[in-house]
């Protein structure tokens, strides 16, 4: 596999899924995109348009999968000089879209005349805010890499003559190009999930790369990328669209976490709330263990971890103005009091114990489930949240001690 290096985000997505590319090619330096497109524009390859969105829409619909809504009629082609300025000085941005002949097919070698489309109409290069289209800047990826053969969805063969076309124009090669199965993700929310935003939902890299891997390949294993590599052939992939469903790929995140030993939980989880902003320097190997052991059951995805890490890894508690209120109450301050007397009564070294204080608290108060909540709200600030014998095993009896004092100056004088 061959990369790029002129998009660090998406070899950091490789790396972080344990995909190291063979080669990595550094870009050249580049001409910008728009002294290219002056160009094309002064050898009449291609023209600025200056249609306004409402203008797009009077024209044809596009067939499914169009990198546009409406198929283009050229109205923009002819304008003068004097047309383009007036229409600029007006303040319309134009995007720049490459010239098309009617029959583009017969200039082309006959392996790339099978993608052109019956009707070929012109098509934005240049967006118009100076950024260049993703087909645009392949023909750059494609050169650049020296591909001699390009694998692209199958929806995404639709615009592949984009490609070639763009090529043409600039007097470059193109690739071979190979279709593979589209890739539809289902279950979960609604929005696609890139790969970084499946890693800062907290999924961990092995469950995703299998859940890729099974999607396109039945013969896909557990094993590692490099190991799998030397049975695949692009024959074996699917022929028909492949699906991940993420609420399977959560219960198979799961599965991943509790099967790793200790070791590699804590490195995962603490690799995830570094990369999430928390602040944990201070805390030493012991109690990162202590606090893994503890939430480890819990974790479907390591985002999970973040909200007992929220209120662990902060000194103290805030409250709203409605939780302000309920803390002056005298029935809270009571509660409070009774909570610190089962804890000073017991044992507070580990989670048992404190499964015992909250079971004691319990047994002492009238309405157990809303004496509970109040204290949730005393040592979070929050009127639902995580296991309250867990969230007291790691703050330790001094930090929730601390807590409670904090709510104790809320009481009426």
């Amino acid at each position: 596999m061959v990369a790029t290096n002129d998009n660090p985000p998406a070899l950091d997505d490789l790396n972080w899924l344990e995909v190291v590319p063979d080669e990595v090619i550094a870009i050249k330096d580049r001409t910008p995109a728009t002294t290219v497109i002056d160009e094309l524009v002064a050898e009449r390859k291609a023209y600025p348009c200056f249609c306004t969105p409402a203008e797009l829409r009077e024209m044809p619909a596009s067939p499914r999968n169009h990198k546009e809504l409406t198929l283009y009629d050229g109205r923009c082609r002819s304008l003068s000089a004097d047309d383009q300025k007036a229409l600029t000085k007006a303040g319309r941005k134009p995007t720049f879209r490459l010239r098309t002949e009617d029959d583009p097919a017969k200039t082309l070698i006959k392996r790339l005349q099978a993608y052109m489309p019956k009707q070929a109409n012109d098509f934005v290069i240049l967006e118009s805010d100076g950024t260049p289209t993703t087909e645009f800047s392949a023909v750059f990826n494609d050169q650049d890499a020296q591909a001699s053969h390009t694998m692209l969805h199958q929806r995404d063969m639709a615009h592949v003559h984009q490609r070639i076309l763009i090529a043409q124009a600039l007097d470059m090669k193109s690739p071979e190009f190979v279709s593979i199965a589209d890739v539809e993700q289902t279950g979960g929310e609604s929005n696609w999930k890139t790969i970084s935003g499946l890693r800062d939902a907290g999924f961990h890299p092995v469950a995703v790369r299998s859940s890729l891997l099974n999607a396109g390949w039945s013969e896909a294993s557990s094993g590692d990328v490099r190991s799998q590599a030397t049975q695949f052939k692009l024959t074996k992939l699917n022929k028909e669209t492949s699906f991940i469903d993420l609420n399977a790929l959560q219960e198979s995140n799961s599965d991943v976490l509790q099967k790793m030993d200790n070791d590699d939980q804590v490195n995962a989880i603490f690799e995830h709330l570094a990369r999430r902003g928390f602040a944990f320097e201070d805390r030493d190997k012991r109690w990162r263990k202590k606090f893994v052991d503890l939430v480890v059951e819990d974790l479907n995805t390591l985002a999970d971890a973040e909200a007992m890490a929220g209120l662990v890894l902060t000194s103290s508690v805030n409250y709203d103005k409605r939780a302000a209120e309920q803390l002056r109450d005298d029935k809270t301050q009571n509660l409070i009091d009774q909570f610190e007397g089962c804890i000073k009564k017991g044992k507070s070294n580990s989670l048992k114990d404190w499964k015992g204080i909250f079971a004691k608290f319990r047994s002492q108060v009238d309405i157990p489930g809303r004496a509970l909540a109040t204290i949730r709200l005393v040592l979070t600030g929050e009127r639902t949240g995580p296991n309250l014998a867990v969230l007291s095993t790691l703050l330790g009896e001094e930090g929730t001690a601390l807590r409670l004092q904090k709510a104790r100056k809320y009481r009426s004088r």
